[in-house]
C-alpha cells in the first residue's frame, strides 16, 4: 500500500523490504501540490499499465512506476490534469479478472476509466506539452552556441511545435519561451520519412544570438485524438572558449 507522511512524502511499504520513500525525487513537487487531507493513492496493473497513481483530489494525479529494464529504479510521469478535474480514483476488479482505474468526478458526472487506447478526457481533446531541461552546455569560461534543434516523432496527427529560452530556467523563470515558428526536415537533404516526423527548428529565429550555458526548451502539442509520441530531441551546436 502506499500513504502520504505527515511531511508530504509518498511512502510505499512493502512487507518484504519495509518502506521505501519513492517520493523522493519530486518531494518539493509533491509538498506543493498534495494535500494528504485530499489526496488518494491506489496501484493499478492491467496489462501493460502497471503503476502507482497519486491524485491530488482536484485535478490530476502524478504516475509512478518501476523504470523499464535494462535501466532499473522509478519513473514518474509529468502531471496530469484531467478535463473536468478528478476527485477519488482506484484500481477495481470490474469483473473477473479485469481490473480498471476508476475516477470519481471532481463534482458531479459519471464515474469514467482510464484507457491506453484513448487519448481523450471523456471525449474530449486536450493540449498537452513538456518543459525539458535545464541542459547545462557548456561550464564556467566557456560559452555554447546552438544552431538547431532537432525533434523526431511518430508521425500520427499535427507535428509538435518547439519554444526555447537560454540561461533561464522554470520554474523560478515564469516569463514567456522563444517559439521557433520555421522548420525544415531533418536532414535536409534526402526524402522525408513517411512513419516519422523529423524536424529541424534554428535558433536564429529567437531573433537574438543562441549563445548560453544553459537553456530550457519546451514542446507543445494541440488537443486532438491522436497519440502523439515523441522519440527524440537533439541539440546541435559548439562550445565557444571565453577569450
Amino acid at each position: 500500500m502506499g500513504f502520504f507522511s505527515s511531511d508530504k512524502r509518498f511512502i510505499v511499504l512493502n512487507p518484504s523490504s519495509g518502506p521505501s520513500d519513492v517520493g523522493f525525487s519530486i518531494g518539493n513537487t509533491l509538498s506543493s501540490n498534495i494535500d494528504p487531507s485530499l489526496a488518494y493513492v491506489t496501484w493499478h496493473s492491467s496489462g501493460e499499465d502497471s503503476a502507482w497513481f497519486v491524485a491530488d483530489g482536484s485535478t490530476g494525479w502524478y504516475r509512478v512506476s518501476p523504470t523499464p529494464a535494462p535501466e532499473q529504479g522509478i519513473t514518474w510521469s509529468p502531471p496530469a490534469t484531467i478535463v473536468a478535474g478528478v476527485k477519488a480514483v482506484a484500481s477495481i476488479e470490474t469483473s473477473p479478472g479485469v481490473h480498471n482505474l476508476l475516477l470519481g468526478p471532481a463534482t458531479t458526472g459519471a464515474i469514467l476509466k482510464r484507457s491506453i487506447t484513448s487519448w481523450q478526457d471523456n471525449t474530449s481533446n486536450y493540449a498537452w506539452f513538456a518543459v525539458v531541461g535545464s541542459h547545462v552546455l557548456a561550464n564556467p569560461g566557456q560559452l555554447a552556441e546552438v544552431m538547431f534543434f532537432t525533434i523526431e516523432s511518430v508521425a500520427t496527427g499535427t507535428r509538435p511545435s518547439l519554444s526555447v529560452v537560454f540561461d533561464e530556467a522554470v520554474p523560478m523563470y515564469t516569463g514567456p519561451f522563444s517559439p521557433l515558428n520555421e522548420w525544415t526536415a531533418d536532414p535536409p537533404t534526402v526524402a522525408e520519412s513517411t512513419s516519422i516526423y523529423s524536424q529541424r527548428f534554428y535558433a536564429s529565429q529567437t531573433g537574438r544570438p543562441a549563445v548560453c550555458r544553459h537553456m530550457q526548451y519546451r514542446i507543445d502539442a494541440p488537443p486532438e485524438n491522436y497519440q502523439t509520441e515523441i522519440l527524440s530531441a537533439t541539440i546541435y551546436g559548439r562550445l565557444l572558449v571565453e577569450a
